[in-house]
């Protein structure tokens, strides 16, 4: 039996709709943004919506679950294509928990309400909340999507008011640091079990171990930790610290181990707010800085060397390793590959770099951004601004570091230089090694100075990344003209800036993997970069 508003004279019998007639799509849907345990998990929703419609006789011909915000349109490409199938005919009509599951943005729930408009969408039905088809229901409904969007901004604002006054206070927040627990009330990090160990690790790399050396060494002391329960991760599960490599390598780059917290592009000074314990003292971070600096400089391309693109950036689709790059061919006419040389690999593959780049190729120049896109764009680039700033501070703070480190030893050497001139009795040859030393050190100060200021403009000009629409229509619709123009240098940096990864399948066919904010708008524009073998 169908609601009716008999309130409604303008219903007439020949516009009752026999509900029982109809084909429901049950759509459900949970996303990171959903608060608490009162939002209901999709087994939930599915499971009220199918006892709802077996009450009320319904023909649930299909079901849609999908784990994506509606808070942002064009975000949900399960929702997208449901709609599209109603257009088509394949359903009828939707059977969902709550209108918050449908629209919690203008754009969509506009749609919905112009689809009923036009019965192109013939019926809602929601265990939560009654709903005709008729100017009053859609009304109602336009309200209840209306609510849905305002209760999405205010939680959203609220917890970024929040998180920027914990910040203030020194309260931090997100994944706790190694060697550390963090009060679960007061935000404030207190020495761990693994506090020790892990600061004897920057002690040797302060010495001048290898990165290598020091995961060997907390290998063996089984640094680890259990990961967070959240609602996402029902289950913790321990992990160890010596078998990440970009982690350990990013725990040498964060000031947080002499004090300095970066978040949220704010830099407080723990020491400052409460009794916190420093695992290392900032000359030990400025050391290790400037040690990390000197180990991962490149020595320019000599005669008879060939520049290697994209190292460590291919990596094996079977192993999941970095594939190794190599040139092979005459002496004025090498040719680059990527080969896996993982024993335990079972797929031990060589591709061509050409490979590569031929579908690196057609994969820019099927990309074409419109202005859709640009919104996009700028809404993706405002979520990951703030974590962007973080690491951009994070790595002004090592360069400083650096700077300060290189400088003490600058003055040193001046120092030891004036009285060895002053003595008279030191060997010309000893004057012109320490000169020699000095001046190399004035290299290093100057060079630090410029990515200094650099850096220091980069995070000053934020803005910049959300460029004008024209501009930003130009650069990213005109980014396969330049792959393909580029020196491999260029093509390098080219590829650094927009990819994560390129897997290489099974069958040599290369999968790329996007950076944000390109993944989503790439995804957007219907160009699907495909998944690994």
């Amino acid at each position: 039996m169908s609601n009716i508003n008999l309130s409604d004279d303008s219903i007439d019998d020949e516009d009752i709709i026999d509900v029982t007639k109809l084909k429901y799509v049950l759509y459900a849907r949970k996303s990171s943004e959903d608060e608490g345990a009162q939002e209901k998990s999709l087994p939930d929703q599915i499971a009220e919506c199918k006892a709802f419609a077996e009450k009320h006789h319904l023909n649930v011909v299909d079901i849609i679950s999908e784990q994506k915000s509606a808070k942002i349109s064009n975000n949900r490409p399960l929702f997208s294509q449901m709609l599209k199938d109603i257009k088509n005919g394949k359903y009828d009509a939707i059977l969902a928990w709550h209108p918050d599951r449908l629209a919690r943005n203008s754009l969509e729930s506009g749609m919905i309400i112009d689809m009923l408009d036009n019965g192109i969408i013939l019926d809602i039905k929601m265990p939560t909340t009654a709903f005709v088809n008729n100017a009053s229901g859609k009304l109602l409904l336009n309200i209840l999507f209306a609510m849905s969007k305002e209760y999405s901004e205010h939680l959203s604002e609220s917890v970024l008011r929040a998180h920027k006054r914990n910040i203030k206070q020194g309260i931090s927040s997100g994944t706790p640091k190694w060697g550390y627990i963090r009060d679960n009330v007061t935000g404030r990090y207190e020495p761990d079990e693994n506090f020790e160990i892990i600061k004897r690790g920057w002690e040797m790399r302060a010495e001048g171990s290898t990165i290598s050396e020091i995961m060997d060494f907390w290998s063996k002391h089984r640094v680890s930790r259990n990961t967070k329960v959240t609602r996402k991760s029902k289950v913790s599960h321990l992990i160890y610290l010596g078998n990440n490599k970009a982690t350990v390598a990013n725990i040498f780059r964060d000031p947080f181990y002499y004090g300095l917290l970066i978040q949220s592009g704010k830099k407080i000074l723990l020491s400052d707010h409460y009794n916190f314990k420093p695992m290392i003292s900032e000359e030990t971070y400025n050391k290790v800085q400037t040690l990390s600096r000197a180990r991962s400089q490149t020595t320019p391309t000599g005669k008879g060397k060939v520049f290697l693109p994209f190292r460590g950036l291919v990596m094996c689709g079977s192993c999941h390793k970095p594939m190794t790059v190599g040139a092979s061919g005459r002496k004025n006419e090498k040719k680059l590959y990527y080969e896996c040389r993982n024993k335990a690999c079972k797929n031990r593959q060589t591709v061509r770099a050409r490979i590569i780049l031929d579908a690196l190729y057609e994969q820019l120049d099927s990309i074409k951004f419109s202005e859709v896109e640009y919104a996009l764009f700028r809404t993706r680039v405002k979520e990951i601004t703030a974590e962007k700033k973080d690491e951009l501070l994070t790595e002004l703070s090592s360069l400083k570091g650096s700077r300060t480190a290189i400088k003490k030893e600058f003055n040193n050497l001046s120092e030891g230089f004036a009285l060895m001139q002053q003595s008279g009795t030191t060997v010309p040859e000893a004057l012109k090694s320490v000169e020699k030393k000095l001046e190399a050190k004035r290299d290093e100060i100057t060079d630090l100075d410029n990515d200094i200021s650099k850096l220091e403009e980069q995070i000053k000009e934020e803005s910049d990344i959300t460029a004008t629409e024209k501009d930003f229509l130009n650069i990213v619709n005109s980014v396969g003209d330049k792959m393909k123009a580029g020196t491999p240098v260029q093509k390098d940096e080219l590829a650094r800036l927009i990819l994560l990864n390129i897997v290489i399948g099974n069958k040599k066919e290369p999968h790329f993997l996007w950076k944000e904010p390109f993944d989503a708008i790439v995804k957007r524009s219907f160009v699907h970069p495909g998944a690994p073998d």
